[in-house]
C-alpha cells in the first residue's frame, strides 16, 4: 500500500506580513453544505492589521480560508467534492473596502488521522481532539474513499487544518495565486508558520 501522506498538503497562509488576516462569521454556521440563497457572511479585518496592509488571494484568521474571486475560478475548474465557495455579503472588507472575497466552506470530513502515528492533546472530558503537534494520515482509511472524494478535506479528528491533494496543489500553481503555500503533510508540524 502506497503512503497517501506524500500526496497531500496543509493550506497555509504565506508568512509575508503585509498581508493582513481577515476573519468571517457565517450564519447560519455549519459544518453542512449551506444553502446559498440563504445565508449571511461576514467578511472583516482582524484587529492586528499591518501598516499597509497588501489584500491577495488567500488570507485567513484560525485557519478558515478567505479566498479571491482568481482563486475561486481556479477551484471550480475542478468541481471538487466536498466544498462550497461563499460570496461575502457583509462586513468591513466588503462595504468599506469594497473588495470582493470567498469563504473557502469545506464540508468533507473525513476520519482520517493515525492515532498512533500523530502528536496531539485529546481532551477526555469533551472527548475530541484539541491540539496537533504532528500528524500522519492514516492510508488504510483513505484508501477506502475514491480520490475525487478527497481532494479536498478536513480532518474530522480536528478540522482545523484544510488538506489538498498533490493534483489540485499542481492545479492551483498554474494560477499565479499569492498570501498562501502548501506545506506537505510529512513535514507540517505546529511550528510551520515560522519556516
Amino acid at each position: 500500500m502506497n503512503d497517501l501522506n506524500n500526496e497531500y498538503f496543509v493550506l497555509y497562509p504565506d508568512s509575508n506580513q503585509n498581508y493582513p488576516m481577515l476573519r468571517t462569521s457565517l450564519t447560519p454556521d455549519s459544518l453542512r453544505p449551506i444553502d446559498e440563497d440563504n445565508y449571511e457572511l461576514m467578511i472583516y479585518k482582524h484587529t492586528i492589521m499591518p501598516n499597509k496592509p497588501v489584500y491577495v488571494d488567500y488570507h485567513t484568521s484560525g485557519g478558515i480560508p478567505v479566498i479571491s474571486p482568481k482563486f475561486v475560478e481556479a477551484l471550480k475548474e475542478l468541481n471538487i467534492y466536498g466544498i462550497q465557495t461563499l460570496k461575502g455579503t457583509k462586513g468591513d472588507v466588503i462595504e468599506d473596502l469594497k473588495l470582493e472575497y470567498y469563504l473557502l466552506h469545506v464540508h468533507n470530513h473525513i476520519i482520517s488521522m493515525d492515532m498512533k502515528k500523530s502528536k496531539y492533546t485529546f481532551n477526555d472530558r469533551i472527548q475530541c481532539v484539541t491540539d496537533v503537534e504532528k500528524f500522519t494520515l492514516d492510508s488504510e482509511k483513505l484508501f477506502k474513499i475514491p480520490v475525487e472524494k478527497r481532494l479536498i478535506f478536513a480532518m474530522e479528528e480536528h478540522s482545523v487544518y484544510n488538506i489538498f491533494h498533490q493534483s489540485v496543489v499542481d492545479h492551483l500553481s498554474n494560477f499565479d495565486l499569492k498570501g498562501m503555500r502548501f506545506i506537505p503533510v510529512t513535514s507540517w508540524n505546529d511550528n510551520a508558520h515560522f519556516n
